[in-house]
């Protein structure tokens, strides 16, 4: 067997017209030594993961056949989910080549395959042949790209650059300078409250975006912020 491709994972669309190819049956576009290297996930509407087992959810055909091979679900994949097919293969090594004997090309070709299929999966995880997929390592054994989230087991990510794109991540310096940007006491005081009692000043362009706190003489007090309306020039207060 040889490694002509370096894609290890496919993704299908269950609602797609007509299901690829068909809502039970899927192709392998890629090889696998044995059927259990093959993880499949179903990806449910909600974004849930939900991790299948082979020989209950799902079967697997073709393993050691260059081309690939195929998988049949034991239950369709619905309209509103997604399959992800993935090849891991364990780090390890089990060619064993004895000393003074015959060393069979296949046998070598065998092992060579092993871990370019190994060296795949590591690529995959750090993007370092193709730059457009560098990524951190996934932090979870069942984690797939646009579905489910990081687990960073309890640890910080430190030393972060201020997001700059809208789907970046913010860091505490970013959201505490916008705090205090908006927090502004009537008196020019940067991340101060001005607090009333029983009912707040009128709203205009000197309050816009002030919060304050309304102390009622019964009942919770009130956060509120001045805000411009949709027809521009007035202002009104808006709980938060």
């Amino acid at each position: 067997m040889s490694m002509s491709t370096v894609v290890r994972r496919v993704t299908f669309d269950g609602a797609a017209t007509p299901p690829e190819p068909t809502a039970t049956e899927f192709p392998v576009a890629f090889p696998f030594f044995q059927q259990s290297d093959l993880k499949l996930t179903r990806i449910l509407l909600a974004g849930t993961l939900v991790p299948m087992v082979l020989n209950v959810d799902y079967t697997v055909s073709g393993e050691g056949r260059s081309s690939g091979g195929a998988v049949k679900l034991t239950l369709e994949l619905g309209s509103d989910e997604d399959l992800v097919i993935e090849r891991i293969v364990a780090p390890k090594q089990e060619t064993d080549l004895s000393n003074l004997g015959s060393a069979y090309p296949e046998v070598v070709e065998s092992g060579l395959d092993y871990q370019a299929q190994l060296s795949q999966q590591h690529e995959d995880l750090l993007g370092a042949f193709d730059p457009t997929h560098a990524r951190v390592p996934k932090l979870g054994e069942n984690e797939i790209d646009g579905s489910g989230a990081y687990d960073a087991r309890s640890n910080k990510i430190s030393n972060m650059a201020n997001g700059v794109a809208t789907q970046d991540a913010a860091t505490v310096g970013q959201i505490t300078g916008l705090i205090g940007g908006i927090i502004v006491a009537s008196s020019g005081v940067p991340g101060a409250f001005t607090q009333y009692a029983g009912s707040p000043p009128t709203a205009d362009s000197s309050l816009k975006n002030v919060i304050i706190v309304v102390r009622y003489a019964t009942g919770p007090s009130v956060a509120m912020i001045c805000l411009e309306q949709a027809t521009g020039g007035t202002y009104d207060w808006h709980v938060i």
